[in-house]
């Protein structure tokens, strides 16, 4: 703690030969003034079907603004599939906005699905 500002910082790395797994978590809190950030992030890759999984969180608070972001983004060789999941909140004097946004692309017939 130092004039009011706290920082906090967390952060995780996990490699592995062998398919190829790569985990990464990270927080950061910053309070200042009010203000406070909150960035968790994930990310996991493997190899043998290329499977990729992103999830992402980011709070930050600011004078009664409130912002979380989700996403979520999936994709694997052999028939390319690709699922993107995303979620916006944003709050401010009685504000509310919630986006949901869903994504499924696959080869082979060609299917197309947006929500």
């Amino acid at each position: 703690m130092s004039g009011g500002i706290e920082v906090v910082t967390y952060f995780t790395y996990i490699a592995k030969s062998g398919g190829i797994e790569v985990v990464t978590y990270f927080t950061y809190i910053a309070m200042s003034g009010g203000i406070e950030v909150v960035t968790y992030f994930t990310y996991i890759a493997k190899s043998g079907g290329i499977e990729v999984v992103t999830y992402f969180t980011y709070i930050a608070k600011s004078g009664g603004i409130e912002v979380v972001t989700y996403f979520t983004y999936i994709a694997k060789s052999g028939g390319i599939e690709v699922v993107t999941y995303f979620t916006y909140i944003a709050m401010s004097g009685g504000i509310e906005v919630v986006t949901y946004f869903t994504y499924i692309a696959k080869s082979g017939g060609i299917e197309v699905v947006t929500s």
